[in-house]
């Protein structure tokens, strides 16, 4: 994990035109997890607070930035209960991510299907596994909504 204390480290190249910037409950164990599932790169980690809080965890994955920050209510950024998102991932091996992502703990919530729109489509549940804590039922229904989708085009 790259620890940049040092104000002289330049700051990491940003990659692709929209960056998602997630403010999820446990942002280190979420680029952790990232590394896993989806073969991310840390960029760049603040490294914790005296609580165990990030407040910045930069995290390429296939070629675009990914942006994460633990809830610091103290300082006016609470976590929120989830709302409901999604990440759309293009990858050229869905079968390869997709299998990749469930091994590392991701939950399957539409698996990988020939779509009418003529790509290959599935969706699973992260969540759950980037924080690593059970869940209760109601969390869990939010979870499903809150989740990573992947497709690939066919003939990819």
């Amino acid at each position: 994990m790259a620890d940049t204390t040092s104000p002289q480290q330049a700051a990491p190249a940003v990659k692709g035109g929209m960056v998602p910037y997630l403010m999820v409950g446990g942002a280190i164990k979420a680029g952790e997890f990232y590394q896993k599932a989806l073969g991310a790169e840390i960029a760049l980690a603040r490294p914790p607070d005296e609580q165990g809080r990030s407040m910045h965890v930069h995290v390429y994955v296939n070629g675009s930035s990914l942006m994460l920050s633990d809830a610091y209510p103290d300082h006016g950024c609470p976590l929120e209960s989830a709302k409901g998102f999604n990440l759309m991932l293009v990858v050229d091996d869905i079968d390869a991510w997709w299998r990749r992502a469930i091994e590392a703990g991701a939950q399957s919530v539409m698996p990988v299907a020939d779509m009418f729109r003529d790509d290959r489509y599935g969706h699973c549940a992260i969540r759950s596994a980037c924080s690593g804590r059970s869940t209760s039922r109601a969390r869990r229904r939010a979870d499903k909504r809150s989740g990573l989708a992947m497709t690939q085009a066919r003939g990819s």
